[in-house]
């Protein structure tokens, strides 16, 4: 007894002797106890859930479940803060990735994250600069603008008056984002004891590469600055970077123009600028696509809240912002998404296994499925498309199938329902496939919701992903797996790929002329095609 009583006393006087001397390590130890308990119940509540159960019962049960842990996991996120809210907002742009409870509960991290106090604030700002915020501005606003999981924003005005946009990073992060990181892991590994097929190690693993990189705002200002370039030629003032201030800049301290806008989720706002909001989620996916298939450049974080929406020179200008964290796709990843999404729109299945045997899509969980079958590209076709493969190629290579009301309750209440009968098919999708596909898929869901949110279709976001591939393709500007030598950009050569390509970028053009014809009639959309004008420029 004495020697419990001991024991006990020495483990409260180390944990009140850490609170005193490490408060950040003290915290970081509290943040360690609430992922282990969350992990014990969440993992108890889905055993206890569907105990004994198969079949629709099963299902049943599980998607219950879903509602009352996706809660949970969101409750620890608010409570854990920092890299637990980059979590939450990475979950809640994953729509039909995982289960559709957890994306719509965790979606409220992108709008509650928590804000840094004003004298953590200066703090930061006097070890960067040596100087406090009235000091290097003619003025600061200590309250913030905007606050994420990582930094939070304020407004200021430098010494000759200009107006600018201050990001500034929560204290306590770059000391412990690698604690953090390892907290993650240690809960994963513990998990899988329990629950082998558990797959989520890919979010782990992103957050061990990406975080670091986030957390230096002078890679963040030279992804702004090549960003910015490589859209300048194709979209002119139409997409917006704000411009750097590097020097009132460090790694923790990121300086740049203001820019006014609405976020890109504000339908309503969209439209009482004047502006078509179907018009400013394709414009969004064009930008998006150009980037990733041209470029092979791949923004990794276009959650609503890094797109601000304006009108200028009467047409819709969009200001992207959080350039943060991005990869680098090389050429062999980008043909084969390129093939992928061509085999997609001409509903040729051979194509599209081909491609998702070149990126090392696998599934042992639909081999066991359907044995012999070798089905895992029809996940992966589906999980890009948002559709089910019976839409994808079993209904005939018609684009208009692609055209259905996805905005309806019914057609999002299937795809909840596919979702969870084929999670465990769609984790070892995750599981298996390049760590850059994930970046892809990411922000391929972001823009669908976009297109959602703005009451479009999601028949937009698929028909200019396939024109900027098969563009690509077209181009020669990359090669897929098992292909021998590039399409040559000579008319001479690789005749007979450069026509079949030819007619499925025509083919699409054409339905993407007919579905501005039903939204703004013949006259009109004639004249914009005709002219390249307004956002049909950037489709072209």
């Amino acid at each position: 007894r004495r020697l419990a009583l001991g024991s006990a006393g020495a483990a409260a006087a180390g944990v009140a002797g850490l609170y005193v001397y490490d408060q950040e390590l003290f915290q970081a130890g509290v943040r360690l106890t609430r992922c282990v308990r969350c992990a014990v119940v969440t993992s108890a509540s889905y055993m206890y859930a569907m105990r004994g159960l198969e079949g629709e019962e099963r299902l049943k049960a599980m998607r219950e479940a879903h509602k009352i842990n996706a809660e949970r996991l969101r409750d620890l996120c608010f409570m854990n803060k920092g890299i637990y809210i980059k979590v939450g907002q990475v979950l809640g742009t994953l729509d039909y990735l995982i289960p559709m409870d957890y994306v719509n509960t965790m979606k409220g991290c992108f709008d509650d994250a928590p804000t840094s106090t004003r004298q953590e604030i200066e703090k930061v700002i006097l070890e960067e600069f040596g100087k406090l915020p009235e000091d290097i501005f003619s003025s600061f606003d200590p309250e913030p603008i905007a606050s994420a999981s990582l930094a939070q924003v304020h407004r200021a005005k430098t010494i000759d008056g200009t107006e600018v946009a201050v990001k500034v990073q929560h204290s306590h992060l770059r000391r412990m984002a690698g604690t953090e990181t390892t907290i993650l892991q240690l809960i994963l590994d513990a998990i899988r004891v329990v629950h082998p097929e558990f797959g989520m190690q890919w979010l782990v693993d992103e957050m061990k590469e990406g975080i670091p990189k986030e957390l230096n705002f002078i890679e963040e200002a030279d992804n702004a600055d090549k960003t910015r370039e490589l859209l300048h030629e194709k979209f002119g003032d139409t997409v917006v970077i704000p411009r750097i201030y590097r020097d009132l800049s460090t790694s923790r301290v990121l300086t740049m123009s203001f820019e006014e806008g609405c976020k890109i989720s504000e339908a309503d706002e969209i439209k009482r600028q004047g502006n078509n909001p179907r018009e400013v989620a394709r414009l969004l996916s064009s930008a998006f696509s150009h980037l990733i298939f041209s470029h092979g450049f791949v923004h990794c974080d276009p959650h609503p809240g890094n797109v601000l929406v304006r009108r200028r020179n009467d047409k819709p200008q969009l200001v992207l912002l959080d350039h943060g964290l991005y990869r680098a796709l090389d050429e062999r990843l980008r043909g084969d998404l390129c093939e992928l999404w061509t085999g997609i729109v001409l509903a040729d299945s051979t194509k599209i296994k081909k491609a998702s045997e070149g990126l090392g899509i696998h599934s042992k969980w639909m081999d066991e499925k359907f044995p012999g079958k070798e089905l895992s590209h029809t996940l992966i076709a589906a999980m890009l498309t948002g559709k089910e493969w019976s839409t994808i190629v079993w209904n005939g290579d018609a684009l208009d199938r692609f055209d259905n009301n996805d905005t309806d309750e019914d057609h999002h209440l299937a795809l909840t329902n596919h979702v969870t009968e084929y999670l465990h098919g769609i984790l070892d999708v995750l599981e298996t496939c390049p760590r850059d596909l994930l970046l892809v898929l990411k922000t391929n869901d972001a823009l669908r919701s976009v297109t959602w949110s703005l009451g479009g279709l999601s028949v937009d976001t698929i028909l200019i992903t396939a024109l900027s591939c098969i563009r690509t393709l077209m181009n020669g500007e990359v090669r897929p797996t098992g292909t021998k030598n590039k399409i040559s950009k000579s008319w001479l050569s690789n005749t007979r790929e450069r026509w079949d390509l030819a007619m499925a970028y025509a083919r699409v053009r054409l339905f993407v002329f007919y579905t501005d014809v039903k939204t703004h009639g013949f006259v009109t959309a004639s004249l914009d095609w005709l002219f390249s004008r307004g956002v049909t420029a950037t489709l072209l």
